[in-house]
């Protein structure tokens, strides 16, 4: 998930086509979106970060952090509420932001459960199932990223701005 902040921080470069109101508003409303996804986007980061260590406590810690950014980022999204009669790009951000919880619950848990395990009791099909979740948690999370992002160019598009993805 590493690569994606950094897709993310390219998202968020934005150049301006045109220069009306109705344009400036929609950069700002997009940008206050895409700036809850980076900060989502960082805690998953420390997330993954904190697997290096093995360190239970560590992981659920971050685990935790990154539940409250979520939780805290959809509720932020929500009450922008739509923009210009049109909630589209909001419904997609929630959805994709609802996709982290499902993520934290249903993958990272369990991941760090197995993490937890002590050494001398850690099997190759420990192992085997840590890769299996992580495997499958990959397969939900880039489709949801790439319909989130196809969104996000179709808002701009609409509207008259144009994202910038930086390698």
């Amino acid at each position: 998930m590493r690569k994606l902040s950094i897709l993310i921080f390219a998202l968020l470069g934005v150049i301006i086509v045109s220069c009306n109101s109705k344009t400036e508003e929609a950069i700002e409303y997009h940008d206050s979106i895409i700036i809850e996804h980076i900060a989502i986007q960082h805690k998953f980061d420390s997330l993954d970060a904190s697997f290096v260590n093995y360190n239970p406590d560590e992981m659920q810690t971050s685990w935790q952090e990154a539940k409250e950014q979520t939780e805290l980022s959809i509720k932020t999204v929500k009450e922008l509420g739509d923009f210009d009669g049109k909630d589209k790009f909001q419904k997609s951000a929630l959805e994709f932001f609802e996709l982290y919880n499902i993520v934290l619950n249903n993958y990272y848990s369990k991941m760090i459960d197995i993490y937890s395990i002590p050494d001398e009791e850690y099997t190759e099909s420990d192992e085997a199932h840590f890769a299996e979740l992580n495997d499958s948690m990959r397969n939900i999370y880039f489709p949801a990223f790439e319909a989130f992002k196809e969104e996000q160019l179709r808002f701009a598009d609409e509207y008259g701005f144009e994202i910038i993805e930086k390698e």
